[in-house]
């Protein structure tokens, strides 16, 4: 059984923008760490260590990325009723949206870079990878980027209106009941951690996605 590294059993936590992480981290190595296993199903989390020649402890700490932007509002699921996968009935609802960079310059600019650093992130995935549940590229190069609301084994219990992290400016939980209370056309700060799953017995590609972790108004 693979030692599994978790956000809730790390001792270290490495908290970082997205856009920057690669290069204002540059003593890191990135790699992807084992956080669950089950029967032929893993999943694994994105992790930084130390580089090896430096000095010092080198624990492998799992990675919260932060993003600023705004929620999109086609195929937005953000609310204390998610989204049912039409294959399996049975399964629990998920909460998801994908996030977009805000319409002023600034903005746009500060996304440039997310493409390009989750290509980073890829190549420390070995076999083919399915992004389409991470990222999505518009025909203009405009970039969108899916949070899924994965809850923990404490949380799972939890119905969707008690567990998702959705908070106003002043910190006070705010989970949406329907649509029309999503904070569309607002600037939001996104956590979140990159991870992707694995079943041994599908010869498909793994999938990547990014498990949210809080979302709040600036």
């Amino acid at each position: 059984m693979p030692r599994l590294i978790t956000l809730g059993s790390a001792p270290h936590v490495l908290l970082c923008p997205l856009p920057v992480i690669t290069s204002v981290h540059s003593d890191l190595v990135l790699q992807f760490s084992h956080s669950y296993h089950e029967g032929s199903e893993s999943r694994y989390i994105l992790c930084a260590q130390r580089a090896p020649l430096l000095p010092g402890p080198r624990p492998i700490m799992p990675v919260l990325l932060e993003l600023t932007g705004q929620i999109c509002i086609n195929d937005c699921y953000l609310t204390s009723r998610g989204h049912i996968d039409p294959n399996d009935p049975d399964a629990k609802p998920v909460a998801m949206c994908w996030i977009e960079a805000r319409p002023d310059i600034v903005s746009r600019v500060y996304w440039r870079s997310v493409l390009p650093t989750l290509q980073t992130f890829m190549e420390h995935i070995p076999g083919p990878v399915d992004v389409s549940k991470l990222v999505a590229v518009a025909p203009d190069g405009s970039v969108r980027l899916q949070v899924m609301w994965l809850p923990d084994e404490e949380e799972e219990e939890e119905e969707l209106e008690e567990s998702l992290p959705v908070f106003d400016q002043f910190n006070n939980q705010r989970v949406p009941m329907s649509i029309s209370e999503v904070p569309f056309g607002v600037a939001v700060r996104v956590v979140f951690s990159v991870e992707y799953h694995y079943d041994s017995n599908n010869l498909g590609p793994a999938t990547m996605y990014a498990s949210l972790t809080r979302i709040a108004l600036v």
